[in-house]
Order: C-alpha cells, then sequence, then structure tokens
C-alpha cells in the first residue's frame, strides 16, 4: 500500500511517459493569459458546467468513483484527441451539492500559438489531474521575466539619471534585469581597466591581462 501512495504522489515537476499518461495533483497553465477551453466533459452525474467553459457535454467515463488511475488513464486515452491535453478537477462540493466525487475534464491544445503553457504543481486538498492521450503534458516551461514601467522609474531615480544623461545605468538589487546587466557591467569594467593599464603601461596592460586568463581557466 505505501508503495502505491509513493507512486500517486511523485512530484509532478518529475513525470515522465514511465509514470502513465497522467499526472496527479496538477494543473494547466499558461505563463501569462489562459489556455483556449475546446471542450468541457463532465459525468452523466453531474450538472455544473463552468462559465468559461465551451463545448459541454458528458460522459460515463468521467462519472463520480471513477477517479483510480487505471480509470482516469482509460477516460483520457478515450476523451483526448492527438496533440490535445485534459485537465481534470474533482467538483467542489459547492458546485455539485448532491454529488460527491464528480469529475469535470477541460480540454486544451498543447501548444497555442506564442502561448507558453503546460502542467504545474498544486498540491491543494481538491483533487485534480492533467493527462494526455497517449503521453503526459509537458511541464510549464520557463517563464520570462519581466520589467515594469515602475521598475524603470526607480531605477531611474536610484541611477540620479535626471539632468545627467551620460551617467551610468544599472539595476541593482533584487530587479529583474539585474541578471543580465551585471555581465554587461562587468565586461565594461574589465574593457575600461584594460584600456586604463595599457595607456599607462603596455607591460603592465599584458601582465593584467595574463592574470584574467589564468583566472579565468578556473571556470572552463
Amino acid at each position: 500500500m505505501g508503495c502505491c501512495v509513493a507512486t500517486l504522489w511523485v512530484s509532478s515537476s518529475a513525470w515522465d511517459a514511465a509514470n502513465g499518461v497522467l499526472v496527479p495533483q496538477s494543473k494547466w497553465r499558461a505563463c501569462k493569459g489562459f489556455a483556449t477551453n475546446l471542450a468541457y466533459i463532465t459525468g452523466t452525474d453531474a450538472n455544473y458546467v463552468a462559465d468559461w467553459a465551451v463545448n459541454p457535454s458528458k460522459s460515463a467515463l468521467l462519472n463520480a468513483g471513477k477517479s483510480t488511475v487505471g480509470d482516469l488513464e482509460v477516460a483520457c486515452k478515450s476523451l483526448v484527441a492527438d496533440g490535445q491535453i485534459g485537465e481534470i478537477y474533482e467538483l467542489a462540493q459547492k458546485n455539485e451539492p448532491n454529488c460527491t466525487g464528480c469529475l469535470r475534464m477541460a480540454i486544451y491544445n498543447i501548444s497555442e500559438g506564442s502561448l507558453l503553457a503546460g502542467y504545474v504543481s498544486d498540491t491543494g486538498s481538491q483533487k485534480k489531474w492533467t493527462c494526455g492521450k497517449t503521453m503526459p503534458p509537458p511541464p510549464q516551461p520557463e517563464c520570462p521575466s519581466e520589467t515594469t514601467c515602475g521598475d524603470i522609474k526607480a531605477a531611474y531615480r536610484t541611477n540620479s539619471c535626471c539632468g545627467n544623461p551620460s551617467a551610468q545605468f544599472t539595476m541593482s538589487g533584487n530587479r529583474r534585469l539585474a541578471a543580465s546587466t551585471q555581465k554587461d557591467d562587468l565586461l565594461s569594467h574589465i574593457s575600461k581597466e584594460m584600456k586604463r593599464a595599457k595607456a599607462e603601461n603596455s607591460d603592465v596592460a599584458r601582465s593584467l591581462a595574463n592574470e584574467i586568463k589564468s583566472m579565468m581557466q578556473d571556470f572552463s
């Protein structure tokens, strides 16, 4: 019994085809915006339809009680088409007060233009799964960070840019641009120091360059 429970609760971030087409305690989410719902299916014993759902229908494969891994994989392989994923939720009692364990499946395309979407882990108390037809759905890719106008405005003040157009500009602290600008700042600083050393003494510049090359070998 303990072995079976451990298998069911494997972290969804490490899920692969060897574990079946079903990823437990996961939901389908986009980095930004929402995936387009293609169909919404409940069991024949449920009547609740979400306000965002399209093409609602019913299937006995999602009737209450059919929530074992085997039952749900049968439902996924029967109801989900190639190139699609199914997101299954056990309906909340407030939406189906007379049906305990009723299920619904929302179907989405795996790929949708420039939308970055995939399954994410959700270990909340409500039971939920994502699945593909013949293989598990892909996890959500790394979402690109975004820099807000507020970030830029704060950095503008921090760098004393007002009335000082030649001031060096950096994004400090935990700002989202910090990772990319720190590399540029470092390379710019090295270049300036090398030029300064060369202008003062070419032998000193060559010695400094050799020291830098020697230090970099530890990271190559």
